[in-house]
């Protein structure tokens, strides 16, 4: 008697799929950990009740914009209790990207800007100013003020 062997596993058509709900799937489960619901995670994290179901089921097609999501997550993550870099670095290798986080820390600029000092701080220094505008403005300003005192004081 011949022993078959078992059927071959049917590939997911998209490597990153199998991974994409695993992560969805650790997503939902630790929000439930913290019995919350997505209204309520949806109400103190100001994400969008469409954008947590897409994350939470794994469907990152439809989501917005890649600097959006990153917020959405780091948001979720520590509305929920997990650690938010881990889950940034979780969410780029299910869509088979290097980790963001840990590429900025090799290079020295930290997770962001304003947590870790910045590498080249002439990048948020805002620009000359406008003096002689500022001046103009103000001048103006200035001189309608008075004019309306007078006009108040000789009625």
């Amino acid at each position: 008697m011949a022993t078959s062997s078992p059927p071959p596993v049917e590939e997911a058509r998209d490597p990153g799929q199998t991974g994409r709900h695993r992560f969805g799937l650790h997503l939902r489960q630790s929000r439930r950990a913290c019995a919350l619901s997505r209204e309520e995670v949806a109400r103190s994290t100001c994400i969008p009740l469409r954008t947590l179901a897409l994350l939470e089921e794994g469907e990152f097609d439809e989501l917005p914009a890649e600097v959006f999501v990153r917020g959405f997550l780091r948001a979720y993550a520590e509305r929920v209790g997990i650690d938010p870099d881990s889950t940034l670095r979780a969410y780029d290798e299910c869509r088979g990207q290097p980790a963001q986080a840990s590429r900025r820390k090799q290079d020295g600029q930290g997770t962001t800007g304003r947590r870790q000092g910045l590498s080249n701080p002439s990048i948020v220094q805002p620009g000359p100013m406008h003096r002689p505008l500022f001046l103009a403005l103000l001048s103006v300003a200035l001189l309608l003020a008075l004019a309306s005192a007078v006009r108040l004081l000789a009625w």
